[in-house]
């Protein structure tokens, strides 16, 4: 047993002084010294854009992903706001050709540096007035073509401004003047649809354009084009394009069958989208550019359909043509189908229109002899019935409806005979039941197996689609909806057999689901929030309403309701929209769209929309 006593106590005191003291040095040496052993170096992680892409932009791009949280971040001298979870989005000057961004990040007394290096394409500039010659990147045309009389062959050429410029058709014509544009424009599209700013154009200077029209006596075989350009010292240059011109005299005309479920015509080469075509059609064939041929609808009116995507018939066929005598309607137990007998399958076009509401069907290659037309007054779907033989070989039957909302159609052959199928209205419940009731709504979280957009921490839109998919079909479902997922889990199906299971499947209504990005180049901070898209007229109301929720709900800009190209929303058979409710890239929308809840809330804004709809169709 220690007696205690006061020398002791100090002595005590003493030891437990220079044990503290001890323990002070000890600290200090590990937080001074021994920190750097364990303590990780700041990580910079670079989503987007990847290593040697080509960027397409002008001026500025965006480029993001995420740090060790808690990190000083810049790029390229920029200092760049670095978020709570670590991430960045960066809206930064770049210049053309092989560009890089210097990635430098700081954290403690360390720095990590990580270069991403982007390809930036120059963009389309004056050619030198100091030297003669040619930009060898601008000569058109770069396809080959095959013409007829009367078309107009289409030429240019990028130069040396101010000079004379000639073009030669090999074994068909020389010297043919061209005309230098003072001014040509480069704007990309992309800007010009999600840009709040006005985008300016590039004057230019040294374009040359030219056009010869064939001749009825005009024979040549893959005949090459030469260019010539004359300065005012008299000095020529010239060059070749890659496109070579042959002229068709055949007096026979060419004859396809088109042999791909839906061929895709469209107004030009690589233009639009605007007739869809089934198999089995055939098609009067004048021409081609490139990989595109030129297919004759009726007088005035031409169309263009992909390589690969017919088969020739043999040499002979008559032009396919057919006379309309009588068009007939049939009532199904919740549609109503129009029959059109043919003598063989010709193009044709469908259109949509809301006031009247209406679906006008354009019949190519068609003569009407169309005295009669059963009008079936018991049918409360179909007003009236009328044709009109528009100009020579184009037939147009207008049916005009009772109801203002259409919910869809669906046009296809039973051997020669066209039938489009004409869908009543569902039974919607009136109050006090659910609107929802025995309503079938598709749902389709878009992507998979791809990633679709990806936020700067790396979270995927695919994986954010589905959360707010699987959220919406239980709220669907408790108010008797019955709904039909598009894919589940990691399994996906490409956009057409999406589009194909939601019509196997009757659905009244088809909703995409996804969150957005933006293109190259655009500001993402000044041009991003939420947006709907719609194709057909009858889909418009339901974007309308489904983009307010949207903005009641999230409180995000409002980037405005679209009519959209857009695959899913092409379908016919049924009313179909796709919502884009945040932005991916933006990390205060990441950080929120990861949280169950916040999905919870991107679907109840769905549900509120589609529920406002059917109310007011009811």
């Amino acid at each position: 047993m220690v007696k205690f006593n006061l020398y002791n106590s100090k002595e005590m005191g003493k030891i437990i002084l220079r044990r503290i003291s001890n323990c002070i040095v000890v600290s200090l040496w590990i937080i001074l010294y021994a920190q750097p052993l364990w303590a990780e170096k700041p990580k910079i992680h670079i989503v987007y854009p990847q290593e040697n892409q080509v960027v397409h932009a002008r001026d500025s791009t965006f480029i993001y992903g995420f740090v060790t949280s808690g990190s000083n971040l810049s790029i390229n001298d920029y200092p760049v706001d670095v978020y709570v979870n670590g991430a960045f989005l960066a809206y930064l000057p770049i210049l053309p050709g092989e560009f890089v961004f210097h990635c430098f990040s700081v954290l403690g007394g360390d720095t990590t540096m990580v270069e991403r290096k982007v390809q930036i394409p120059y963009p389309l500039r004056p050619f030198p007035d100091d030297s003669l010659g040619f930009d060898t990147s601008y000569v058109y045309p770069r396809v080959s073509s095959i013409l007829k009389p009367g078309d107009l062959f289409e030429v240019s050429v990028k130069g040396t401004p101010g000079c004379q410029a000639f073009f030669d058709i090999e074994g068909l014509a020389w010297s043919i003047p061209m005309t230098e544009q003072l001014s040509s424009y480069t704007v990309n599209v992309e800007d010009l649809i999600f840009s709040t700013l006005t985008v300016n154009a590039t004057q230019m200077s040294g374009v040359y354009t030219g056009v010869y029209q064939i001749q009825l006596w005009d024979v040549v075989q893959e005949a090459q084009v030469r260019f010539h350009l004359v300065d005012h010292h008299a000095d020529t240059v010239s060059i070749e394009a890659e496109g070579k011109l042959t002229v068709d005299h055949s007096p026979v005309p060419t004859i396809a069958v088109l042999t791909e479920e839906t061929t895709v015509a469209r107004p030009g080469p690589e233009q639009a989208y605007t007739w869809f075509l089934p198999e089995g059609v055939q098609v009067w064939i004048t021409g081609k550019k490139g990989d595109w041929w030129r297919i004759h609808l009726g007088e005035g009116q031409e169309a263009w359909i992909p390589d690969g995507s017919f088969r020739l018939l043999p040499r002979g066929t008559p032009v396919p043509e057919a006379v309309v005598s009588v068009i007939r309607t049939r009532q199904l137990e919740d549609r109503v189908r129009i029959i059109i007998p043919l003598d063989v399958r010709v193009p044709f076009h469908i259109q949509q229109r809301i006031e009247p509401s209406s679906l006008v069907i354009t019949l190519y290659g068609v003569w009407s002899d169309t005295d009669w037309i059963p009008q079936d007054i018991s049918n409360p779907l179909i007003r009236d019935i009328r044709w009109t033989q528009m100009s020579n070989r184009v037939y147009t039957v207008e049916m005009t409806f009772n109801e203002a909302q259409q919910w869809g159609y669906d046009a296809r052959y039973n051997g020669n005979t066209l039938e489009i199928d004409i869908k009543r209205k569902p039974d919607i419940a009136g109050w006090p039941g659910s609107p929802f009731k025995d309503i079938v709504i598709c749902l389709d979280p878009g992507h998979r197996p791809d990633l679709g957009a990806v936020g700067p921490t790396g979270l995927a839109e695919r994986d954010v689609n589905m959360g707010v998919a699987l959220h919406l079909q239980e709220m669907l479902e408790s108010k008797g909806a019955i709904v039909v997922m598009t894919r589940e889990g990691s399994q996906g199906i490409d956009l057409r057999a999406r589009s194909k299971l939601a019509d196997v499947v009757n659905a009244d209504i088809l909703v995409s689901i996804h969150f957005n990005s933006v293109p190259d180049g655009t500001n993402p901070w000044k041009n991003n929030g939420s947006s709907t898209y719609y194709y057909h007229p009858m889909s418009r109301q339901l974007a309308t309403l489904i983009h307010e929720e949207v903005l009641r709900e999230l409180k995000l800009p409002d980037m405005g309701v679209y009519y959209a190209d857009l695959a899913l929303c092409r379908t016919t058979q049924m009313v179909a929209v796709l919502t884009e409710e945040a932005f991916m890239i933006i990390p205060q929308q990441e950080m929120l769209l990861v949280q169950p809840d916040y999905q919870k809330r991107c679907a109840k804004a769905i549900l509120k929309g589609l529920e406002n709809f059917l109310k007011e169709n009811r």
